[in-house]
């Protein structure tokens, strides 16, 4: 991965990234892993261990200007298999001239997200990026809370019974991340995986490329003790970085030809299928393993709905627990079928797509329009904050330049402040597309995503004689008060049982029969607490037509 790819992913993952984020801080925590991920060359588990205190933020005199700069120490303490290092190393960065490429301008939105500045005063970005340096020392440090200390930077989003929300302190798993990153590459087109360790080489090679740079700073910023043989053998590119053929003619070389060989956006192709559709997923439905597999599900589920009536009065039953085997074993063995296939079809696609467009160009038939279709349609973007930030990133980078450059930074991390707060709607599944394509075809209204106008009322102080928010058919009362999109929060399920499923799964499984449970509207219920379940869904029924 070269810079140039590095700035499209980035690009990419603000204006029309696909991955659904369980609240918009997790989005702004990834663009924060990669760019660390890109200018330290850190494995990734090394980067979801920083907590507060391997951090150091202060602000310095340079030494030639005189000008007082933000700069920020990051100290990586565990550098491989979680092992506490005797002698870490610290990366010193300073301010980018754009704000979505600064590593500081994300650091700092994250703690001003926690509250995690010392100084009671320093609330906002505004007042942080115009602090000065001391005239004693030339060195102003800005310290964190004692507490927020030993706090994660980069922390999982958990469901609680207020919705969904940021551990306190549970770092992000290496897991989702790492999830995330590859359904990045793979809406991006690359026909090779996108892992961090992708970010970890582009480093070293343009470390080993630096004339100015030596063996010994690159073999400690990749943490490898002793010889070059590691990078040699594991992380120098194969792709020759260097024109043998100038060197050959003793003529001048250009090194960003050779360079541009080892891109993993060369053959990037934003057509390569991404997914099954939904003919072929059901295709894999009705392969004979899977068709087996379902028979012997269904017969065991028909023998417990005669003995028992439903399949929940059979739980702890002996053939109960044989039914989620089964049930287990379809998924399984479908999720599989749906890979392979999915992989077929894109070794297809990789050998048939060059011979076809070689022969659009030969017969003169232009295809600019179908090949860059995935690219050309504009992605909604429900959330205003991500909107600005996602027009930032498309900015040309000269406009980031000159005497407003700070308030840049500034406008820009006021506005990942605010994202953090924000959360985006759950994404549609394939059945309620299935749905909404039958109800279309069939004329009829489709009541799953159908959105009205429900008045919605801010969450202030309490207005004399408010009344407390109703909902439509089949809306969630918890979803209408919450901090979604409005298009999110006035959604309307397909029946009453598809709402139930939903409030189960959105708050109520985190309260047990007999808890106390609040009133989700906070303006015309403020205050109002109700015991157990039933006295909640009865006050939810009567009060705001949610009805349960």
């Amino acid at each position: 991965m070269e810079a140039d790819d590095f700035v499209e992913l980035i690009r990419y993952h603000w204006a029309s990234d696909i991955n659904w984020f369980p609240n918009e801080r997790q989005r702004l925590q990834l663009a924060a892993i990669l760019l660390l991920a890109a200018f330290t060359g850190s494995r990734p588990q090394a980067l979801l261990d920083l907590t507060y205190r391997d951090l150091d933020l202060y602000i310095e005199k340079d030494a030639e200007t005189r000008v007082d700069m933000l700069r920020l120490g990051v100290k990586l303490t565990k550098t491989k298999s979680r092992q506490k290092r005797k002698r870490p190393k610290t990366y010193t960065f300073n301010l980018d001239d754009n704000p979505i490429f600064c590593v500081i301008t994300h650091i700092v939105s994250l703690a001003f997200d926690d509250s995690a500045f010392g100084p009671p005063d320093l609330k906002s970005p505004d007042v942080l990026f115009r602090l000065r340096a001391r005239r004693e020392k030339g060195c102003q440090p800005i310290p964190w809370r004692k507490e927020m200390l030993d706090v994660p930077i980069f922390r999982r989003a958990i469901a609680t019974k207020e919705g969904v929300k940021t551990s306190p302190d549970r770092a992000l798993t290496y897991n989702v991340y790492q999830a995330w990153v590859k359904r990045l590459g793979e809406a991006l087109g690359y026909l090779q995986t996108l892992t961090t360790y992708c970010l970890r080489r582009a480093l070293g090679n343009a470390i080993n490329d630096d004339p100015k740079s030596n063996a010994a700073v690159r073999n400690l910023a990749l943490d490898h003790v002793g010889s070059s043989t590691i990078f040699e053998r594991n992380y120098l590119s194969r792709m020759i970085r260097y024109s043998t053929q100038d060197a050959f003619w003793n003529r001048e070389a250009d090194p960003q030809a050779a360079k541009s060989g080892g891109r993993i956006g060369r053959l990037r192709d934003p057509n390569r299928p991404r997914k099954l559709t939904n003919e072929q997923g059901q295709q894999v439905r009705r392969l004979p393993s899977v068709h087996r597999l379902l028979e012997s599900r269904d017969r065991v589920r028909g023998v417990i709905l005669r003995e028992f009536g439903f399949l929940r009065m059979a739980i702890g039953e002996p053939i109960h627990t044989e039914y989620k085997k089964l049930e287990r074993m379809v998924n399984s063995t479908i999720r599989a079928e749906e890979r392979a296939l999915l992989k077929c079809i894109q070794r297809q696609y990789d050998k048939s797509a060059p011979v076809e467009a070689i022969q659009r160009q030969i017969k003169g038939t232009s295809a600019e329009g179908q090949e860059l279709t995935s690219e050309s349609t504009p992605m909604q973007i429900k959330i205003p904050e991500r909107r600005q930030i996602a027009e930032a990133a498309m900015s040309d980078p000269a406009v980031f330049t000159g005497p407003k450059a700070l308030s840049r930074h500034i406008k820009c991390s006021a506005t990942m402040i605010s994202l953090c707060r924000q959360r985006e709607g759950r994404r549609e599944t394939r059945r309620e597309r299935l749905s909404r394509k039958y109800s279309r075809s069939t004329g009829e209204t489709d009541t799953a995503t159908t959105v009205v106008s429900t008045p919605t009322l801010p969450l202030s102080s309490t207005p004399e004689g408010c009344v407390p928010l109703t909902c439509q058919e089949f809306q969630c009362l918890f979803c209408l008060c919450s901090n979604l999109p409005q298009e999110d929060r006035e959604k309307r399920y397909a029946g009453k049982h598809s709402l139930q499923r939903h409030a189960e799964r959105c708050r109520l499984r985190h309260f047990q029969e007999k808890d106390r449970i609040p009133c989700p509207d906070k303006v015309a219920c403020r205050g109002m607490v109700f015991e157990g379940k039933s006295h909640f869904k009865n006050h939810a029924a009567s009060a705001h037509l949610f009805v349960l």
